[in-house]
């Protein structure tokens, strides 16, 4: 069985939404500047977002870092992070000190196990779609397209109902003229 089913996708939205929460967390939790407590955040939201735009998924700014490397970081950096507390015993000054680091620390741990180590290609994409829609779908859109653009092009061989919009003839105010039964 299995178990990388996260998409490189899904994983990059929850890096580029997670990593710069978890620098905003020691100021919004007030936690003591100073403790591993405050810098673990810190350090990992700044690294995560700095990892997620390198790495190789279908979000990045450039595909540097493979993927297999962003998630061992990952891994090693969310043990890290959910220790942190723990580690300089700020831990003991409340809940707010360890349970955002644990929460997340553990999360990125299990994001990094489940996550697939490459991206999927355009065209598994697209066949993937095609998999997960109704069937009517999969048979109706592509004939609904093919018929719009056959009627396109054979108004555009005929000419076309009259002049387009563009050469229809207008008044001394520029503006379309009107006829008895409509627009001309």
């Amino acid at each position: 069985m299995d178990v990388r089913v996260v998409p490189t996708k899904t994983h990059a939205l929850l890096d580029y939404t997670t990593a710069p929460a978890l620098a905003a967390v020691p100021t919004l939790l007030r936690l003591e500047p100073g403790t591993l407590a405050a810098l673990g955040p810190r350090a990992a939201g700044v690294g995560g977002t700095v990892m997620g735009a390198l790495s190789n998924h279908e979000l990045a700014v450039r595909r540097v870092i493979p993927m297999r490397a962003h998630l061992l970081a990952e891994g090693v950096g969310g043990v890290i992070l959910a220790a942190a507390p723990w580690l300089d015993r700020s831990a003991r000054k409340g809940t707010r000190y360890w349970l955002p680091h644990a929460l997340v620390g553990l999360s990125d741990v299990a994001l990094a196990l489940t996550t697939k180590l490459r991206p999927q290609s355009r065209r598994e994409r697209l066949k993937g779609f095609l998999a997960a829609a109704p069937r009517p779908v999969t048979v109706a859109v592509p004939a609904v397209l093919l018929l719009a653009l056959g009627g396109v092009a054979l108004s555009r061989r005929r000419g076309g109902d009259g002049p387009p919009a563009d050469q229809a003839p207008r008044d001394e105010g520029g503006l379309p003229q009107v006829v008895e039964g409509g627009e001309v």
